[in-house]
């Protein structure tokens, strides 16, 4: 059964800035890791997700709530005193953003979108900071090569499965790689870095 509330997943990729009225529309806002804080400071109210065991800057965890993996940080969860949910997470992909679906359904959330999940990038790679990437694999689709990384590339194909076996439920606005694969379901990985090769 499902509570009727819609819910915008939205990660740091720099087209959610392109959809921040959009992002504001929604019942409720979850974003990965350091993109609640910076939501926040966009004036949207963001509930903070993550299942990541290192700790963030204190600045990321200055948000109004959160949901975390049981086995997030220490320092997380004493930052969040009061404020944090936790829960048990041992299905999905490597990331937080491919963790949050099951959870999202478990907590009656019958429409969900993905925003900021492109899951791949080229000069700029978050919307509020840039982290350098060495781009490890290349993957082609819908005729274009997208630049990403191991953990990138798997939270596409979780996300994109949602997408297209559950489309009543998930949505996605994120567009990259992610877009392309909803659209099309066919890709291929055409480049990768020799030091991830097997000798």
């Amino acid at each position: 059964k499902t509570h009727g509330r819609t819910l915008a997943l939205v990660g740091g990729s720099p087209s959610v800035k392109e959809h921040l009225d959009e992002i504001r529309a929604f019942d409720e806002v979850w974003a990965i890791n350091e993109c609640a804080n910076w939501l926040n400071r966009q004036g949207i109210a963001a509930t903070l997700f993550t299942i990541d065991p290192s700790p963030m800057a204190p600045e990321a965890y200055e948000v109004p709530a959160a949901i975390c993996a049981d086995f997030a940080s220490e320092v997380g969860f004493l930052a969040l005193k009061g404020r944090v949910r936790v829960f048990d997470s041992r299905l999905g992909g490597p990331t937080s953003a491919s963790r949050a679906p099951l959870i999202a359904l478990q907590l009656g959330f019958g429409s969900v979108t993905f925003f900021g999940m492109a899951g791949s990038f080229n000069d700029q790679t978050h919307a509020y900071k840039n982290t350098p990437e060495t781009a490890l694999i290349q993957v082609s689709c819908e005729g274009r090569v997208f630049n990403t990384v191991p953990e990138f590339y798997v939270q596409s194909q979780v996300l994109c499965e949602c997408v297209r076996d559950h489309p009543r439920v998930f949505s996605e606005r994120s567009g990259g790689l992610l877009a392309a694969m909803c659209r099309t379901g066919r890709w291929n990985v055409t480049a990768i870095a020799s030091h991830l090769l097997v000798p």
